[in-house]
């Protein structure tokens, strides 16, 4: 179970070596050439090949038996024992390929689950909740969903639904596999299994989705908004001392995060460290595109910061002539603590302060959204700060890259030696001419 890097750095056996559930390859307790045979053993046994295996494990406890190695042969035999036991619960050689489909339904809301059933044991499963169901039969939802999900991929060579297709000789032909509704005994507990985890996945679909519905809600009431607030956006600034300053935007629709719509911005042309100057940018930079591109506006826009972070907000929306978004600023609570945040808005040029409780739902999705905001935020600065410090000042030079950077290191020596050379010592370096000598003399006396 360990990473590579954990594997490397042990200097002694763990907790599952301890209990005899590894054999510390990492510390030496094993040979490499008795490793290598154990894990030869495990490919055998995980492609149905049981029998060979206990066989020659059968066959090593019988030899250290009679070496008199009765330590070691009882390690053979708890070991076919338990293998034994394993075989007995799982071993059935009709079952080597096959994937389990069950389809359940409730509210007008589907689930879809998928057993995926290899060399007889569940390998892997996956929940999908189709879209476009309402009115429609669990027959007619499976006979269109199956084409989609298996074209393009690996098909199992079997196919064992929950429900009867009247299109199943088609489809069964279309994806080149064979499909029943009908599972002989030994499948019947797969199928059983794929309904009860399906209908578990869309009991908690239905809980999450009921929740978010009422946080949206409460937010509409807090904010007297017409509609619910189904698009939501969230700004939020980082940046180290200045340096690197970069802006997030995480979009939210429904309540659920929307990954794929985040973006962020390298702020640029402000005065280092000013939050003010950023948001504005960023919000006018946002909405800017989105107008010019026939985009929907969000129904809310969260800014984490306090009063002067929303005033500069609502400057940019209003220079777009943007009026039915509603903007809230997020201002920290004392010490910074969760639950205790300010919502801040500005109505006719009045500051509203709103306090909610701690566990209020709505200002649960608040926390939820600024945290992400911040989170994307200071992802993308970390990696821009990272760039920018391994980045020589050399190669911010048009026509100087990592080749002609290494020569002029390797001619004097370091970079306060390239900025004290003239124009003709420069042109020593091989790839250095006049054009290119007379730009970094230009680029170093800007930058004294």
């Amino acid at each position: 179970q360990c990473s590579n890097g954990v594997y490397r750095s042990r200097s002694r056996p763990c907790l599952e070596y301890q209990i005899n559930f590894c054999s510390a390859p990492c510390v030496g307790k094993i040979s490499d050439e008795n490793y290598k045979k154990d894990v030869e053993m495990m490919k055998l046994f995980l492609n149905s090949k049981g029998e060979k295996i206990l066989k020659k494990i059968s066959d090593n406890m019988q030899l250290a038996s009679k070496n008199l190695n009765f330590e070691l042969a009882a390690h053979y035999r708890d070991q076919l024992i338990k293998l034994r036991t394993i075989q007995e619960q799982n071993f059935n050689k009709s079952i080597n390929d096959l994937d389990v489909i069950s389809i359940v339904q409730k509210d007008s809301i589907c689930a879809v689950e998928i057993l995926f059933i290899r060399s007889n044991k569940q390998i892997a499963q996956e929940c999908i909740f189709p879209k476009n169901t309402k009115e429609k039969s669990l027959s007619e939802i499976l006979s269109a969903f199956l084409p989609l999900y298996y074209l393009g991929k690996n098909i199992p060579k079997y196919l064992l639904v929950s429900e009867k297709l009247k299109d199943k000789s088609l489809i069964a032909k279309t994806l080149a596999t064979n499909i029943t509704d009908t599972p002989k005994k030994d499948r019947k507990k797969f199928l059983k299994i794929a309904n009860l985890t399906a209908k578990q996945n869309l009991k908690q679909h239905l809980a999450t989705k009921f929740n978010k519905n009422s946080q949206l809600l409460q937010l509409k009431k807090i904010f007297n908004l017409e509609d619910l607030p189904n698009y939501i956006e969230c700004f939020d600034v980082s940046h180290t001392m200045g340096e690197a300053t970069i802006a997030s935007c995480v979009v939210f629709r429904n309540g659920i995060a929307k990954i794929s719509d985040y973006r962020y911005y390298n702020i640029k042309e402000i005065t280092p460290g000013d939050d003010y100057a950023a948001i504005k940018q960023v919000v006018y930079r946002r909405y800017l595109f989105l107008t010019k591109n026939n985009k929907n506006l969000p129904d809310i826009v969260f800014i984490d910061g306090g009063l002067g972070q929303l005033k500069q907000a609502i400057i940019a929306i209003k220079s777009l002539n943007i009026t039915k978004t509603k903007l809230v600023a997020i201002a920290k609570g004392e010490n910074r603590k969760a639950g205790l945040e300010t919502l801040i808005t500005i109505e006719d040029d009045k500051t509203q302060k709103i306090n909610l409780p701690m566990y209020n739902k709505a200002l649960l999705l608040i926390n939820n959204i600024r945290d992400e905001s911040h989170r994307f935020a200071i992802k993308n600065h970390r990696k821009k700060r990272a760039k920018t410090r391994k980045t020589s000042s050399l190669e911010s030079i048009y026509g100087i890259g990592e080749n002609r950077r290494k020569a002029l290191i390797n001619y004097f020596g370091g970079l306060q030696e390239i900025k004290k050379a003239s124009i003709e010592e420069l042109q020593k370096v091989k790839g250095i001419n006049a054009t290119l000598a007379n730009k970094m003399i230009t680029n170093f006396k800007g930058n004294i």
